[in-house]
């Protein structure tokens, strides 16, 4: 197995010897990588990991080395990655998707390459390249929407997983033009040591399900929550605040996270369900911009809908027009009431974008 980075290549011994000093000197995402490498091949048992903090401030959470064999396993015998001679890790270490990139790797005794986490990560590759699986988050297949090089790219791969957020139906259409490589949009969380689901979005397979792994139950709360057991979580029952419908014992599909429902005069909105409707509605016009839906307080309604798209200029007609389209074609006291605008979103230290600190921004405004 070797381990390469933009200027380097290791053997895993090699790794092991990496003086503290050294390490400290290289790019974060390297060292994120690398240390994590040395405490798996040094034989450590925990590892403390921090939660994404995209719905609020992140939290620590204690995991087993033998819940992340399990995790690795179970991925590595779905997808049969044990044919895969090379992979390559474009998201952090930091983060629990990238330290399972790494663990997978290792199992299967398969080179990966380090490279630095940004939006451009597909289409800078070598048109020739041989990677056979990469994880990924959508922001960074966003590139694909326009640039043919980065399709291309793409689909030299086997497998990509799309990971820490939902995919856009825009994104979703263009990645079903895909072929060759295999898109898979996974369901997961740091508290079940990434991935325990796994949906198509591309080939014969394609589903808007998500299909557990073997040994996963699942079922839902009284507020149609999904709940999860598995040996991941230590085959404890795990609350999620995730609003899911069961479609089999082991299928699934998610509406939306139960804590950004937007209640606006009593009447309760799905934002992802709302970004699913607006996205159809935008792309008939052509609008190609990013954006989100959410809420900011307010005085009648307790909450409003609003709209944030990521553009750097829109004069006042060209918002009045999309909000006017808008209330016309969504449902009743769906549609937004204010469009916002930013040239680049925030995001967590995860890549996912960080909805809360900007609606707080429009809100003060």
């Amino acid at each position: 197995m070797i381990i390469s980075t933009g200027k380097q290549k290791y053997t895993t011994e090699q790794v092991l010897q990496l003086e503290n000093s050294y390490v400290a000197t290289l790019p974060l995402y390297e060292q994120h990588a690398l240390l994590f490498l040395q405490s798996w091949l040094n034989g450590d048992d925990t590892f403390l990991q921090f939660t994404s903090g995209s719905t609020g401030e992140p939290k620590p959470v204690q995991i087993s080395r033998q819940q992340m064999l399990d995790s690795a396993r179970l991925t590595i015998q779905h997808l049969h990655l044990k044919e895969i001679g090379s992979c390559l890790l474009a998201i952090s270490a930091e983060h629990i998707g990238g330290k399972m990139l790494l663990v997978r790797a290792l199992e299967c005794d398969m080179n990966v390459h380090i490279t630095e986490p940004s939006s451009h990560v597909i289409s800078s590759l070598d048109k020739n390249h041989s990677y056979g699986l990469a994880s990924v988050v959508p922001l960074q297949l966003q590139e694909l929407l326009s640039d043919e090089l980065a399709v291309q790219n793409a689909e030299r791969f086997s497998h990509i997983l799309i990971g820490g957020a939902p995919v856009s139906g825009l994104l979703e259409q263009k990645l079903k033009q895909l072929k060759g490589v295999k898109l898979w949009h996974t369901y997961g969380m740091t508290e079940t040591v990434s991935h325990v689901a796994l949906r198509c979005i591309n080939a014969q397979q394609s589903s808007d399900y998500y299909t557990a792994f073997s040994g996963v139950e699942l079922d839902v709360d009284n507020r149609g929550c999904l709940k999860i057991k598995a040996a991941v979580t230590g085959n404890e029952w795990l609350q999620t605040n995730d609003v899911a419908m069961l479609q089999s014992a082991n299928t699934f599909s998610i509406i939306g996270r139960l804590d950004e429902i937007i209640n606006s005069g009593g009447i309760k909105i799905h934002t992802q369900l709302l970004e699913a409707k607006i996205a159809t509605i935008l792309q008939e016009r052509g609008v190609t911009h990013r954006f989100f839906a959410g809420a900011i307080p307010d005085e009648r309604l307790g909450q409003k809908v609003v709209l944030v798209m990521e553009v750097s200029f829109m004069t006042n007609t060209e918002a009045d027009e999309i909000l006017q389209v808008l209330k016309h074609q969504l449902p009743r006291f769906w549609a937004p009431v204010n469009l916002f605008f930013m040239e680049r979103f925030l995001l967590t230290s995860s890549g996912k974008l960080n909805k809360m600190s900007m609606l707080k921004l429009f809100a003060h405004s």
